[in-house]
């Protein structure tokens, strides 16, 4: 039997009366005091996860970017350090083995946060692909990093409370000091508001979260890390995305660039040119259910025409959810819970009032 993996801060949700849960193989926390509650700390003012069980990928030598550019659908030679993005990697055929953020550390350095699920798959995949491209240095180097993500409204404004002041914008990072500590702080995040992402060494991260539950942060779990990136559209590996999906189904065209090589590219435009037999969708009930992962989706006929990805409750935007059904369907849809066809209507992301939530809302 295979020991479940604990992060840097796994003593300090035990002392926090954390509700734990396997996830990829990591202790990981699903609640706190409840998901709702840590759902709308994050959308109406702040609240932190533990998200160091993602995995971290460091690759550097002097061919690094001409092999990441090979490597990413996504064009990196005008990403400039101090700077990320999100992308793909994908197989021959053009499904996604991962999606990551990449960050350029260094002219000729790198380092991929990848999904904790595909963390020992993406090394494997870098380091037998670099074998080709000479002195390349590829490192997990995932356990000597702890990784907080410091998401809502007023994240920012905390940190200045904290003496940090941030002169980066989204997708941008800096090195700097946090209650004494050396971090990373990225302007990054899962849940579809502001916010940064805290890269410390173990010790660090363990100070750093001490610090802040001391500011009234709200700690939060996974359960309202998911209901959050359902609600922005966010997609999760094994869900939304695989290798059998690509990102055109995915409706992840925007991270591909046709005007360079990478893997799986052939196949990928070939089906931006022939199109797709499935997409994917967003939904919202009209009924009382609540939607989860393998529902079937049905036509106004009552035919199947695709299934369930992702499904919640939000407490901002009701029962909602993903997934895949025909690109040229158009009309209502209902889903098979518990035997019962649930009325459903076709929505766009993000599922929230983009006025009162979400990193464009409007301020009064």
């Amino acid at each position: 039997m295979i020991e479940e993996r604990k992060t840097p801060l796994y003593e300090e949700h035990l002392k926090l009366g954390a509700r734990m849960g396997n996830f990829a193989g990591w202790k990981m926390p699903l609640w706190y005091k409840g998901a709702m509650k840590e759902h709308l700390a994050v959308r109406e003012d702040r609240g932190m996860f533990d998200v160091s069980h993602m995995g971290e990928i460091s690759v550097s030598g002097d061919k690094s970017e001409d092999f990441i550019q090979i490597l990413v659908t996504s064009d990196i030679s005008k990403l400039e350090e101090g700077s990320s993005l999100y992308t793909v990697i994908c197989n021959e055929m053009g499904g996604i083995k991962d999606d990551v953020i990449i960050f350029r550390t260094g002219e000729n350095e790198f380092l991929l946060v990848v999904n904790a699920i595909n963390r020992e798959k993406i090394y494997l995949w870098i380091k037998n692909l670099s074998k080709l491209w000479g002195n390349l240095k590829i490192k997990d180097i995932t356990e000597r990093i702890g990784l907080i993500a410091l998401q809502g409204p007023n994240s920012i404004e905390l940190l200045d409370e904290a003496g940090l002041s941030l002169s980066i914008r989204r997708f941008q990072f800096q090195e700097d000091e946090l209650f004494g500590e050396k971090v990373t702080i990225s302007r990054t995040g899962y849940t579809g508001e502001d916010g940064v992402e805290i890269f410390s060494d173990p010790e660090g991260i363990r100070v750093i979260w001490r610090k802040l539950i001391d500011m009234g942060v709200e700690p939060c779990g996974l359960a309202s890390r998911d209901s959050l990136r359902i609600e922005a559209g966010f997609v999760l590996y094994g869900n939304e995305i695989s290798e059998e999906i690509s990102p055109i189904e995915s409706k992840l065209s925007f991270v591909v660039s046709k005007e360079k090589e990478f893997i799986g590219r052939e196949k990928i435009i070939e089906k931006m040119e022939m199109g797709v037999d499935k997409t994917r969708i967003g939904f919202a009930l009209l009924e009382k259910g609540i939607p989860r992962r393998g529902q079937e989706i049905l036509s106004l006929e009552g035919e199947k025409i695709g299934e369930v990805t992702s499904g919640t409750y939000s407490p901002t935007s009701g029962a909602i959810g993903m997934g895949y059904i025909p690109p040229d369907y158009k009309g209502k849809i209902y889903l098979k819970i518990r035997n019962r066809e649930v009325e459903a209507e076709l929505r766009n992301w993000p599922f929230f009032d983009r006025e009162k939530y979400g990193i464009g809302r409007v301020r009064k």
